[in-house]
């Protein structure tokens, strides 16, 4: 008879790898390919298409490989939730994935992913628990702002905008979101 106790099972951490293997191509197919384009959206449409929204603070990020791939997973601490799709207690901390980084000398970079820094804050709009608790942000660029001051500063595709927008006319967007 068979015994399960006796059946040998990965080690832990070889599953979370493959869970966060299998995460990050998901993440990766939504990227754009070659000379594609991702298409513009607004501030509402990103907000629509978020199942949370929320301003937050980095507390630690960590550079892993999953596969061929580099991956940087960023922790933040929930200052505020702005919209959430999601029934329930709204959370305290978020785990962010986004693709790329560097590590061990070697670099990957995604055109179009924000480069989220410890100890800063940003207004992030985040898709739903993707795989392992981590999330993405919807749209790369087009769905994180560094909060600067009273003012928010958006990412491009190129990096950081050199202007802030105005916190209002962004919130407003997301107050119109479904």
């Amino acid at each position: 008879m068979f015994d399960r106790t006796t059946a040998r099972q990965p080690p832990r951490h070889r599953r979370a790898g493959r869970r966060l293997g299998v995460f990050a191509a998901a993440l990766l197919l939504t990227l754009p390919v070659g000379a594609t384009t991702m298409p513009e959206r607004s501030a509402a449409e990103v907000a629509a298409a978020s199942a949370l929204v929320v301003e937050a603070t980095v507390l630690d990020a960590r550079v892993v490989r999953v596969e061929r791939r580099i991956v940087t997973v960023t922790e933040l601490r929930v200052e505020r939730v702005l919209r959430s799709a999601e029934p329930g207690v709204a959370p305290t901390v978020v785990t962010v994935a986004l693709p790329g980084g560097e590590l061990a000398g070697i670099a990957q970079k995604v055109p179009g992913t924000p480069e989220l820094r410890v100890g800063a804050r940003y207004l992030l709009c985040l898709s739903a628990e993707v795989l392992a608790g981590a999330r993405a942000v919807v749209g790369l660029w087009q769905g994180a702002w560094l909060v600067d001051g009273g003012a928010l500063r958006p990412f491009t595709p190129a990096g950081l905008a050199p202007a802030p927008l105005a916190r209002a006319s962004l919130e407003r967007a997301f107050a119109g979101a479904p």
